[in-house]
C-alpha cells in the first residue's frame, strides 16, 4: 500500500498528504537542487509539500486546477506543457 493511503482519510483525495517523499523534493528546491518537477500524478502533494507551483509541470492536469484539468488517456496534452518539459531535455 503505498504511503499516502495508509492515512486515516475520509476517503476524499482532498485530504490525501504529501509523503515524505514529497517534503524531500520540496526541501531540496528549496536549497537550490532541483530547479523543475515533472509529475504525471493529479494529487496536487506536490504543493501542498511546498513546491512552488511556477516550477512544477502536471502534464497530464491536476484536480481542482482549471487552467489545467485532467487529461484522458486519449486527449491532448496542453502544448505550452509539453514545450517546457521538451525545452528541460536539453
Amino acid at each position: 500500500v503505498a504511503p499516502h493511503k495508509k492515512q486515516a482519510s475520509t476517503g476524499s483525495r482532498l485530504d490525501l498528504r504529501p509523503t515524505l517523499a514529497h517534503h524531500a523534493l520540496a526541501s531540496m528546491e528549496e536549497k537550490g537542487l532541483i530547479r523543475h518537477w515533472v509529475q504525471q500524478n493529479h494529487d496536487r502533494l506536490a504543493q501542498k509539500a511546498g513546491f512552488p507551483q511556477a516550477k512544477l509541470n502536471e502534464i497530464h492536469g491536476a484536480w481542482g486546477d482549471m487552467k489545467n484539468p485532467v487529461k484522458m488517456m486519449d486527449d491532448t496534452l496542453r502544448r505550452d506543457l509539453l514545450e517546457w518539459l521538451g525545452s528541460l531535455g536539453g
